[in-house]
């Protein structure tokens, strides 16, 4: 990435190797190569995030300028939100025309945990591909998905996996579905396949062009799609918008929120922190932490659009630092410790058992208490203007995905309830996505992201209304 003679030589062949292929009718797009940012080691802190800037930039207008017509997209995996680390959303946004995910839970840190036809295995490659567009603010794809073989799920698994997440992409406007791979290796004789099972059995065909029935699975559901009247699905409703802040895990704090979401029927777009704010109805700051969570001129933006009569939700850790804060929220901190604690937060004539790594106490103030702690505050709403703020003392994003609690949504519900947003009734485990038509009616999909069925719709099958 650094070395000058190498990147003599990668300019020499990438110019070479696109004027020659440029013209042919299957090149659709150019990446920097395969997941790049997994080749090799950069220097440490800054130095490496720099570098990584710089390669990228200089990988993708050698591309342009051999070939200015077709975009240049990403082509990586795992990369990340926060500006400060190498190949991060916003070197990719800057520098590319798109971004990609390889969402494989094996490799995606918070995934996983449960059987992938599953929630929130159904929502891996959906939600990253929405957090990568959404920190980017470039379109994103689905570039690689697929189980890893026979050893992780089985056969009839896989086959709903296929159909939920092909629908999943449909409905979140992810453009391309790419499944890795096509065709099983299990009859080579070389690296990689000699030495790494893993490699063997990844496609929807055998080595020999027969079709598993996950094959089988998927041209059904694309067939379904395409029957629909209509060219094009239009965009989905949503109702929040997530924002990646600092210091945090933000990829973890966005996938907890969007899970989160599905279930209590909340539909979320991302958007980060650390660049001017859309416009938008509900803002979510899921799992603050740290003495850096937003820059005081974002702050005040936030406040402001809150004053206009957005609504806004700050989920905390623990530790997360906002500076006013008494001002803001309505109440006052108590104290904060580094001690982990395992508590209860009572709210709406329900309990949750929350953990985080720190604890923190609030003061009763100017806010409403609609949720308590021991009895101090635990969720409050002040108003602010012409808008509200909610501010729960805990943060379900960062349990979600780590515990079986399946009823920690209903936290969620109950805060968009009081905000306005009256989410449609359905069983937890079913996603729901309307999509208003021209010409007034609007087409509602439903998917069962359960092993079993659920509000009468069969394991990951799916259901599209015209109405």
């Amino acid at each position: 990435f650094t070395d000058p003679e190498a990147m003599r030589w990668e300019s020499r062949f990438i110019r070479g190797f696109v004027t020659a292929f440029k013209d042919h009718p299957a090149i659709a797009v150019w990446e920097p190569g395969n997941e790049c940012n997994c080749l090799a080691l950069l220097p440490p802190a800054h130095a490496g995030e720099a570098a990584a800037w710089h390669w990228l930039d200089f990988i993708v207008n050698t591309i342009r300028s051999a070939d200015p017509v077709h975009p240049v997209w990403s082509g990586m995996h795992g990369t990340p939100a926060e500006p400060e680390k190498p190949w991060n959303l916003h070197a990719l946004g800057e520098c590319c025309d798109g971004v990609t995910t390889h969402p494989y839970p094996l490799f995606t840190p918070h995934c996983g945990k449960t059987p992938l036809n599953t929630m929130p295995g159904i929502f891996h490659s959906t939600a990253e591909t929405l957090f990568y567009r959404g920190i980017s603010g470039k379109p994103g794809i689905i570039e690689e998905i697929g189980t890893l073989g026979p050893c992780l799920l089985s056969e009839d698994r896989r086959c709903g996996y296929v159909r939920a997440t092909v629908v999943s992409a449909w409905v979140h406007d992810c453009p391309a579905y790419l499944w890795w791979c096509a065709f099983d290796q299990d009859h080579l004789d070389y690296a990689p396949y000699r030495n790494i099972a893993l490699e063997r059995e990844l496609g929807l065909f055998s080595h020999t062009g027969e079709p598993h029935p996950a094959a089988e699975e998927l041209l059904r559901t694309l067939k379904k799609i395409n029957s629909l009247p209509f060219e094009k699905l239009p965009a989905r409703k949503t109702h929040a918008l997530v924002l990646a802040t600092q210091d945090q895990d933000s990829w973890l704090a966005a996938y907890g929120a969007f899970v989160l979401g599905k279930q209590a029927g909340i539909e979320v777009e991302f958007a980060s922190a650390c660049q001017e704010l859309p416009d938008a109805v509900f803002y979510w700051m899921p799992a603050i932490s740290g003495c850096r969570v937003l820059d005081r001129d974002r702050w005040q933006e936030l406040q402001q659009k809150v004053q206009a009569g957005a609504t806004l939700l700050v989920t905390d850790d623990g530790s997360g630092i906002l500076q006013p804060f008494g001002s803001v929220f309505g109440c006052e901190v108590d104290y904060s410790t580094t001690e982990p604690e395992e508590y209860r937060l009572d709210l709406a004539e329900e309990s949750f058992i929350l953990k985080r790594n720190f604890t923190r106490r609030l003061l009763p103030g100017k806010a409403e208490i609609t949720g308590t702690i021991d009895g101090t505050p635990g969720l409050i709403c002040t108003s602010c203007g012409k808008g509200k703020i909610f501010y729960l003392n805990g943060a379900p994003e960062l349990q979600v995905l780590q515990e079986k609690q399946p009823h920690l949504y209903k936290i969620y519900r109950n805060i968009a309830m009081q905000s306005g947003i009256n989410p449609a009734l359905k069983h937890p485990g079913i996603s729901r996505t309307e999509h208003p038509l021209p010409d007034g009616r609007k087409v509602i999909v439903k998917i069962n992201c359960t092993d079993s069925c659920a509000d009468g719709i069969p394991a990951n099958g799916f259901t599209i209304d015209i109405c």
